[in-house]
């Protein structure tokens, strides 16, 4: 429900009362794609970006032919094979990266409740886990595409452009939005 939130507010999806028929069907046309093997590079960002039940073979297949796939994942890679891995993309990703798990992270987020609140990093990731974002961003520059300036180093530069663009947020600093958050 939050990443829906942020999703609707930010204009992703449509504030219907259906949209959630409409999310998951996404989702599902996404999935039949990669089966097929339509799909030429996947990336997967987070633990449970794909549903357990729906790690089927021809799903690990599909990855295993793009020709790039990689996964942000916070959990051990899993040795299994097969549908009945945990995660299946971490066991046929050719490429698998450490994710910050989320007393590591810090930045913004909109909680099921419609509330904005800021997310404080309580535990210091390991140095070799970086965080999600700076790593999409590598991502899209190795492959020519910019989603971020080049001199952005911090949560709080990304949420000033966020502000910037999206004219519901230009009231809420951090100082605003403070430690309880703010109802959109």
């Amino acid at each position: 429900a939050p990443n829906a939130r942020s999703a609707e507010i930010l204009g992703m999806i449509k504030n219907d009362e259906n949209w959630r028929e409409l999310t998951e069907q996404k989702y599902f046309d996404l999935l039949e794609k990669v089966r097929s093997g339509e799909v030429r590079k996947v990336l997967v960002v987070g633990d449970y970006a794909v549903a357990n039940q729906d790690l089927n073979d021809s799903f690990i297949e599909g990855v295993r032919a793009a020709s790039c796939s990689v996964q942000i994942t916070t959990r051990p890679v899993q040795a299994k094979e097969g549908a009945d891995a945990l995660l299946g993309t971490r066991a046929v990703a050719r490429v698998v990266l450490p994710g910050r798990i989320v007393h590591e992270r810090q930045g913004m987020m909109i909680n099921k409740d419609r509330r904005l609140q800021r997310l404080q990093a309580i535990l210091t990731a390991p140095e070799e886990v970086i965080a999600d974002w700076k790593v999409l961003k590598m991502i899209a520059e190795k492959n020519g595409k910019s989603i971020l300036p080049s001199e952005i180093s911090t949560e709080r530069e990304i949420w000033k452009i966020i502000q910037s663009k999206v004219g519901q947020f230009k009231d809420y600093s951090y100082a605003a939005i403070g430690d309880k958050g703010k109802q959109l």
